[in-house]
């Protein structure tokens, strides 16, 4: 007995480590549905986030039931309205009184009972819930912030003291990570909101490429996940790229809404954008800001050393500027402008790969943007 207790203590350590290590929301739960049936013995797991006073339905996962219904089958059961947290039903209940809630029998809860099994899923799937133990993944400040669902548990009867201890651990586990992550992108999404503010504060001036800025972002993310890069990188360079033109704030209107050709010292002025790109987000402290700069500062760059503003060459040009400068031109060749008409795709491609054997992008990435956008 004493040896399963610590093989359980460790397995939770281990599985604290990885659920506080995902920085993805969606792989989190995904994550924490999976460590849950796996260390508790249950055919299921679901779980629920509660979101404006109510618990939202996530993610299932149950291999038994989507081997005979299959996944979709699975995702159009589950499809239902949001659960008021109050005592009507087991997750309900679960997140109302902030306690674990173990159900040995769902088709025998005695009468006096508050809470009821909602037999519907069943009835649509064609499963036979036997049992359910509902989780509340309950913070450190004492806020619910969802529900975890065991369904079908192999020995629910042993599912009490002990081992019902070890699932509130594993509970309180999942909601510090979830809390972690929900915060993580909400301050995210903060930061994108002030990049986009600032982006779109230099794109006033020039109206026609408004939503380049969000353009960029989605291609240059789609670039560096088929170039391999981790998820972090891919999410900064979504993150960091629509500062590539933040330096034109500074460009006089003049020469920046000029319609016709540029004389020569009026385009010496128009490249000195990214190095007052570079200026404006000089000094990061954060590898966000230090992403942008580098973006700003060196999307113009040429793979064969002849762009600017440094004339720097190969791979000295920082990865995700090589990434911006290839999705830039792509969106410059595929919109619709006031003096041309957006080239087709195939054409757009076609001329992205001409850029690389000519010595403008970086071979490796236009391979990887071949590969991502070609099939498109």
């Amino acid at each position: 007995m004493k040896a399963a207790q610590n093989a359980l203590l460790e397995a939770l350590v281990d599985t604290g480590i990885m659920l506080s290590s995902e920085r993805s929301i969606d792989a989190l739960l995904e994550r924490t549905v999976d460590a849950a049936r796996e260390l508790f013995g249950a055919e299921g797991a679901s779980l629920y986030l509660a979101e404006e006073g109510s618990l939202n339905f996530k993610i299932f996962r149950n291999p038994a039931l989507e081997e005979k219904i299959g996944p979709d089958g699975v995702r159009e059961t589950y499809r239902m309205r949001p659960i008021a947290i109050c005592p009507g039903s087991i997750a309900g209940y679960a997140a109302h009184s902030a306690a674990p809630l173990v159900v040995a029998d769902v088709y025998d809860i005695p009468a006096e009972a508050p809470y009821r099994f909602n037999t519907s899923f069943d009835e649509l799937s064609g499963y036979r819930t036997r049992n359910v133990a509902a989780q509340p993944l309950v913070t450190r400040g004492g806020g619910v912030v969802g529900v975890l669902q065991l369904v079908n548990v192999k020995d629910v009867r042993a599912l009490s003291g002990p081992l019902l201890r070890a699932l509130g651990a594993f509970g309180a586990q999942a909601a510090i990570a979830v809390e972690n992550t929900l915060l993580t992108d909400k301050l995210k999404r903060s930061q994108y909101e002030t990049i986009t503010r600032l982006a779109a504060a230099a794109e006033l001036k020039d109206p026609d490429t408004g939503d380049h800025i969000r353009r960029i972002s989605d291609y240059s993310r789609r670039i560096a996940i088929a170039a391999g890069l981790s998820s972090d990188d891919a999410e900064v360079v979504y993150y960091a790229s629509p500062l590539h033109d933040v330096g034109k704030i500074a460009i006089p209107d003049d020469i920046l809404l000029k319609p016709g050709k540029l004389t020569d010292d009026e385009w010496l002025v128009m490249k000195t954008h990214t190095t007052a790109g570079a200026e404006i987000l000089k000094n990061p402290e954060s590898a966000l800001v230090a992403a942008a700069h580098n973006i700003a500062l060196c999307h113009h760059e040429r793979y064969d050393g002849k762009g600017y503003p440094g004339g720097v060459k190969g791979d000295d040009i920082p990865l995700l500027s090589r990434i911006v400068s290839v999705a830039d031109v792509f969106d410059a060749l595929t919109s619709r402008r006031p003096y041309k008409e957006p080239f087709p795709l195939e054409t757009a491609v076609e001329m992205i790969v001409s850029g690389a054997e000519k010595g403008q992008f970086d071979p490796d990435v236009v391979n990887a943007f071949v590969r991502e956008f070609a099939a498109t």
